[in-house]
């Protein structure tokens, strides 16, 4: 179901204020508000809620969105989301294309379709390219990004598992994800016991970071 706060009390909610926008009770996976509108997506159609909050308006039944995290607007005005089978984007509202046209292939060979649920996005607004992390195939973490800049897609493996992705909205504008580097996951620790010499320790440890992208530093051996 969606629900709706009050006006101006976003924490207060009316009992009976709630809609069901798939008549079949589809799960909701995900919403945005757009040009005015807010969308709801289910795995496999759009609705449309606006000034009448109870009378939702499908606009497709056939394409959905499989990963909430995915939803993005371009600063041409595009909504990009991701879907079952493929990248989809919608200008104005009810014209929706499938703009992965063209990476099908590696689309539907590279992608571990079982974690399309965990894709996340952003817009880099550097480049204005929208920008998708999905698990490549048999991988358990993101690890494969795909990049559109409107016209054209293109590929980028970081060799990094990310859980995360986002750009800043101060003047600086940068991309951060966070993640882990799979290079440091047995690293070695140096103690000392007494006056002996250091001797190694292997542990089994997850580093989790916070890494800037499209920058390049001296104490990092990464990409």
């Amino acid at each position: 179901m969606v629900r709706r706060s009050e006006v101006n009390f976003p924490g207060t909610f009316l009992n009976d204020d709630f809609i069901f926008p798939d008549s079949g009770g589809a799960e909701i996976t995900g919403l945005a508000s757009h040009n005015g509108v807010l969308i709801a997506f289910t795995e496999n159609a759009m609705y449309a809620i606006g000034d009448d909050f109870t009378t939702p308006q499908p606009l497709s039944l056939g394409v959905g969105c499989s990963a909430p995290r995915s939803i993005m607007a371009r600063h041409d005005g595009t909504l990009m989301w991701l879907s079952r089978d493929g990248f989809y984007g919608m200008k104005q509202l009810g014209s929706i294309v499938r703009l992965s046209a063209p990476i099908d292939h590696a689309f539907k060979s590279e992608i571990e379709f079982s974690r399309l649920h965990m894709a996340t996005a952003t817009i880099d607004t550097m480049s204005t390219e929208y920008r998708c992390v999905v698990s490549s195939k048999k991988s358990l973490r993101d690890d494969l990004m795909f990049c559109f800049d409107g016209q054209y897609w293109r590929r980028q493996t970081l060799n990094l598992r990310l859980a995360d992705i986002c750009t800043t909205t101060d003047w600086r504008r940068h991309t951060y994800a966070i993640g882990s580097d799979p290079r440091e996951a047995n690293v070695n620790l140096f103690g000392t016991a007494g006056r002996q010499s250091p001797s190694p320790q292997n542990f089994d440890l997850s580093l989790h970071r916070v890494f800037l992208l499209d920058h390049q530093t001296s104490d990092w051996f990464g990409p």
